[in-house]
């Protein structure tokens, strides 16, 4: 089935691009690590240079280190209730 529009009223395009990265990620901007090696890690913008390369100050946190003895310890700080 096809459909004729007669009128359709569409609203002005009023979007502003940004001009800079400066605008899109100002110094002191959070940001998220997509890429390895660190995905996932929070960051800070802490400067914008000329050439448009924007250097970020990443927070690494590593995993913690669990091995089985620790889970099923009594004393340890882990959940050992709900492990079979």
């Amino acid at each position: 089935m096809q459909v004729i529009v007669p009128q359709l009223e569409t609203h002005p395009s009023t979007k502003v691009m940004p001009s800079s990265l400066e605008e899109v990620f100002p110094v002191g901007t959070q940001v998220i690590v997509l890429a390895p090696p660190n995905y996932g890690s929070l960051g800070e913008v802490f400067e914008i240079q000329p050439d448009n390369l924007v250097k970020v100050k990443v927070d690494v946190v590593e995993d913690p280190k669990v091995d089985r003895e620790a889970l099923f310890d009594e004393g340890g700080d882990y959940v050992t209730g709900m492990c079979q």
